[in-house]
C-alpha cells in the first residue's frame, strides 16, 4: 500500500494532549500511547455520526456562497 498526499493524519495531537482539563470530574489520560488511542476512536465516532448531506451543505455554501436566494437548498 502506498501513501500518497492525501492519507489519513495520524500524527500525535501533541496541543490536545498538554492541555487536557484538569479537574476531578474530568479523566486525565497521562499516557500518549493511551491518550492517542482514546483520540483516535473520538475521532472515528465524530465522522461516523457526520450526516454527509448537511456537510456538503455546508461545504458548497462556504465554496460558493449565498447567491442569489440567499437560501441553499
Amino acid at each position: 500500500m502506498q501513501y500518497t498526499q492525501h492519507s489519513a493524519n495520524l500524527s500525535f495531537p501533541l496541543w490536545q494532549f498538554l492541555t487536557q482539563p484538569i479537574s476531578r470530574s474530568t479523566h486525565v489520560i497521562l499516557n500518549p500511547f493511551r491518550f492517542w488511542k482514546h483520540y483516535n476512536i473520538q475521532y472515528l465516532e465524530c465522522c461516523w455520526n457526520c450526516d454527509p448531506v448537511e456537510l456538503f451543505r455546508t461545504l458548497l455554501g462556504k465554496r460558493v456562497g449565498v447567491e442569489k436566494t440567499g437560501v441553499i437548498e
